[in-house]
Parts: C-alpha cells; sequence; structure tokens
C-alpha cells in the first residue's frame, strides 16, 4: 500500500514539475509550430520568414525544441532554401561568363593588320572575359564542382594571356600556355558548364560557343622546320616547311595576268612526303589544298594560283597539285597572290600551324 501512495505522489510531483516548468513557455512552442506550417512552398523570398522562425526556435530550451514536431519542415526549408541560393549564385554567375564570352568574342571578330594588333585584341578579349568573371571571385559557392570549375576558368584565362606572347613567335610557349593549360582548359569549363549547369549565349554566338568547347578548335604552333605529320581525309601526309617568302621574279612574270600592281607573289617551300594520300580521282598526285591552308592576318583564306613556272630543284605545284605517288618524297614550290601590305601569312595544316613574317 505505501508502495503505490508513493508511486502516486511521485506522478502527482511529476505532473505538477511539468506544468510548473512549461508554465509561460508552451506560447512560445505554439508559435514556433505555426510560424512553421506558414513557410509553404520555399522561395528565395522566404528567406526572411524562415531566417526568422529559426532565430525563435533556437531561443527555445531543449525540453521545448522536443516539443517543436514540425521541426523537420523547418530544417527541410532550410535546405531547400539554400539550394535555391547556390543556383542563384550559379546563374547569375553563368550570365556574366556568357556575356564576357560574347563581348569577347566581337572584340575578335575585328579585322587587323598586324600581327600586334592581333595580339592587342586577344589580350583585350580574354581581359574582357576575365572582367565578368572577376565580378563573382567572392560569391559563397558551396557546390564545390562549380566552384572548381569557376577557379579552372580563371586560371585558364590567365594561361590564355601568358601565353599569346609566344603568338606566331614562341611555339613552345603558346603551346604549352595558351593552348594546353588555357584554351582546352577553357573548353572543358564551358562544356560542363553547358551540359550540367545550361549555359547559353545568343543565338548568333552559338557556332563560337561549340567551336570554344570544342578542343581541336585550336591549333598548336609548329616549330620552323619541324616535320608535321597531316591526316587528311584522302590519307597521310608528312610536309616540312622549309621557306615562305616573296618572289621578286614570279611577281613580275604574273602581272597583267593574275597579279595585278597591288600585289605580289609568295612562295612556300616544302618537303613533302605522300605517305598514303589518294582522292581517287588524280591517280599519282597530291592535292596541297586539301591539308594545307595559306591565310592573312585577318584570317582571309588565300587559294593557292592556278599556274607555276620552273623553279631549280623543285616541282612547281599550280592549283596547289604536285604529282607525288605514295611513299614518295618530292620538294614541292605552291604559288600564292598577297596584297604588297601583307606583314605575314599563317601556313595551317589540319593540326597545326607556322607564322611566316614578309617584311
Amino acid at each position: 500500500m505505501r508502495k503505490v501512495q508513493s508511486t502516486l505522489i511521485a506522478a502527482i510531483l511529476g505532473i505538477f514539475l511539468i506544468i510548473l516548468v512549461g508554465c509561460g513557455t508552451d506560447k512560445a512552442v505554439t508559435n514556433v509550430i505555426k510560424q512553421i506550417d506558414t513557410i509553404g512552398t520555399v522561395t528565395l523570398e522566404s528567406e526572411e520568414l524562415i531566417e526568422s522562425v529559426e532565430k525563435e526556435y533556437e531561443a527555445l530550451t531543449d525540453d521545448q525544441k522536443r516539443l517543436v514536431t514540425n521541426v523537420d519542415t523547418l530544417k527541410k526549408a532550410r535546405v531547400d532554401l539554400d539550394a535555391l541560393k547556390e543556383e542563384k549564385l550559379e546563374k547569375d554567375c553563368l550570365v556574366d561568363i556568357s556575356v564576357g564570352l560574347e563581348l569577347a568574342w566581337d572584340i575578335r571578330d575585328i579585322e587587323t593588320q598586324n600581327t600586334e594588333e592581333t595580339i592587342t585584341n586577344i589580350i583585350k578579349a580574354i581581359d574582357t572575359e576575365k572582367e565578368y568573371a572577376k565580378k563573382h571571385v567572392n560569391d559563397p559557392f558551396k557546390n564545390e564542382e562549380f566552384k572548381e570549375l569557376f577557379d579552372n576558368y580563371n586560371s585558364a584565362l590567365e594561361h590564355m594571356k601568358i601565353g599569346i606572347d609566344g603568338y606566331a613567335s614562341n611555339a613552345e610557349l603558346f603551346n604549352s600556355e595558351y593552348v594546353d593549360k588555357g584554351y582546352i582548359a577553357r573548353a572543358e569549363c564551358l562544356s560542363k558548364w553547358v551540359s550540367s549547369y545550361g549555359l547559353i549565349v545568343s543565338d548568333k554566338y552559338k557556332k563560337k560557343l561549340e567551336s570554344a568547347m570544342d578542343s581541336n578548335a585550336i591549333l598548336k604552333m609548329a616549330n620552323e622546320g619541324e616535320t608535321i605529320n597531316v591526316t587528311s581525309d584522302y590519307g597521310d601526309v608528312q610536309i616540312n616547311i622549309e621557306d615562305v617568302s616573296v618572289s621578286e621574279d614570279w611577281t613580275e612574270r604574273g602581272m597583267n595576268d593574275c597579279v595585278f600592281d597591288n600585289q605580289e607573289v609568295i612562295l612556300i617551300k616544302a618537303i613533302v612526303k605522300n605517305d598514303s594520300y589518294n582522292d581517287g580521282w588524280n591517280e599519282g598526285f597530291v592535292c596541297l589544298d586539301d591539308f594545307l591552308w595559306v591565310q592573312d592576318l585577318a584570317g582571309i583564306t588565300i587559294p593557292p594560283m592556278s599556274v607555276a613556272w620552273d623553279y631549280p630543284g623543285y616541282v612547281g605545284a599550280a592549283g596547289g597539285y604536285a604529282e607525288i605517288r605514295q611513299n614518295e618524297t618530292k620538294k614541292v614550290v605552291i604559288p600564292y597572290v598577297v596584297d604588297k601590305e601583307c606583314e605575314g601569312v599563317f601556313v595551317l595544316t589540319t593540326d597545326e600551324y607556322l607564322y611566316y613574317p614578309l617584311r
């Protein structure tokens, strides 16, 4: 009987203590529960309410917190809000990245007259990309993948700016910094942003973006005198460019025929080996124009002359055609007509390029 009485007294005292402890605090718990119920669908505009409820919840005692039956709703609201904020951070960043790219492409499209102007424009384009990316350097990205892409993108731009000093002059610097650590690394970032995060550009720039994402779209610079292995649609060829220079003799010969007063003829002298080239139509001939192109500083491709004269020790390649059978190696001279103010030309293959000053 005494044991039953003791138990009953203890229960009554417990209830009394709960009432005593809870006196004046039930209202706070009830208020937090009600506030959580008002959150509903989480949007960016929910931030002020969520933070307010979180503060009220944290002000409760541990015993009171245990009485908040819908605390999981509050925790989920915080997770959803953080995800929305992160999404906005990433979206705002990519908007500026796309603006920087479009402005940079506009700068790159400006016609230049010499190598110095070309380099200047490329630097301006890189600086423009950097300027728009820099706006988000201090953004608190929580997505580690996105943050890594952003850091890699900025690093790639820095390498491109360093490497451009080797443009048309220093193959090792250009290939290592501008191409490998710069352009190709940037292409990887852009590709991932497009595929996973929805990076877009205006319709007029879509092809430029596709090119910027293609790591094969950038040609490496060959060293002068280097043998270049070329893979063409019709087979493999080896080519070693010996010299690119103006020919006063061929210029005079072509006057009033295919050369005008403001033009001159340049000759590309090369050693060409036909490993497996066969276009199926011109048996025993190689069309050099299938894998070797000449461009001026404005990026305009110059076709080979349709005529060629004798040149001691070389086979003339009128129209870019030279008789070189498979497994045969010959010295070839290819003529091109350029404007007299042209300061230099790029000689491009399918894989690499060389630059030759003419003045």
